[in-house]
């Protein structure tokens, strides 16, 4: 039996928060959604997140697990600027901050650290086989450690 977080109840939780800060809200909205957004009719901005992992660190001698799961979130916009923006915004509402889960299994769940990968800023993505094709992509991850 599990004591912690379901998946699907940190992936809500998470989208709860970032629904919850007004300046990313200003930006996207409700338009934050789980893998690539797939819509012919796509609206800028937006948020694409996925779970990349999830390691586990179980306390020596004891029952406690200390979840850490990487998300990956695409911070999507069809211009540079914008594409920057809600990656500012995302970092403003996630980045090195303890924040209380508002899921039903009412954790603690802390930002372990943001790994960007934009060094040099959003990417235009060209490829073909890219579900992101023909927009600018700010990709930043985030490790979010909580007690199981």
């Amino acid at each position: 039996m599990s004591r912690g977080c379901e998946p699907l109840a940190l992936d809500k939780a998470i989208v709860a928060h970032l629904k919850a800060h007004s300046g990313l809200f200003a930006i996207v909205g409700n338009r934050i959604y789980p893998g690539h957004n797939t819509s012919t009719k796509v609206v800028y901005p937006y948020i694409a997140y996925r779970r990349v992992s999830n390691p586990r660190q179980y306390v020596c001698g004891g029952t406690e697990i200390w979840a850490r799961p990487r998300y990956q979130f695409d911070c999507c916009d069809d211009t540079y600027d914008g594409a920057k923006d809600v990656g500012d915004q995302l970092l403003a509402a996630l980045d090195n901050k303890g924040h209380t889960v508002l899921g039903s299994c009412k954790e603690t769940y802390t930002i372990e650290s943001c790994m960007s990968k934009d060094d040099v800023g959003p990417i235009y993505v060209a490829s073909a086989d890219d579900p992101r094709r023909g927009m600018w992509v700010r990709v930043i991850d985030f490790i979010i450690q909580h007690n199981e």
